[in-house]
């Protein structure tokens, strides 16, 4: 499940997280795998910001991210591997202009670091 960590680096801050949920819930699921949330272990001390700011930061989520689970699982084939199923969710999404090129190259030079370092993972 590690690739799943991957957080997208060229969508807004306030997108990242989100997108990231959106695209390893469904790939999760299609491996057998569950996610789970539970109450924060932590107490975060905010940082003064401006909520318009923020809220203009969170519009793509707004606007394209109820696309975003159907697209993934429409990449998904039999047989595939999470790093498969990875890869073509986000080539989908390029292809829908929810990422750029510059998500593609770096989601793909996360996978073969991942898979080059072998780091424990099963892909």
């Amino acid at each position: 499940m590690f690739p799943l960590l991957y957080l997208p680096c060229h969508v807004s801050f306030r997108f990242t997280d989100i997108l990231r949920g959106l695209i390893a819930q469904p790939i999760a699921w299609n491996h057998g795998y569950q996610i789970a949330f539970t109450d924060a272990t932590v107490y975060q001390d905010r940082n003064e910001h401006d909520y318009l700011d923020d809220f203009r930061d969170e519009i793509p989520c707004y606007q394209c991210g109820h696309l975003v689970p159907d697209l993934v699982i429409g990449t998904m084939r039999d047989g595939a591997t999470i790093f498969q199923d990875l890869i073509a969710a986000y080539l989908e999404l390029g292809k829908h202009g929810i990422v750029t090129k510059s998500e593609l190259w770096t989601i793909q030079g996360w996978i073969a670091e991942l898979q080059k370092s072998g780091a424990g993972i099963q892909p």
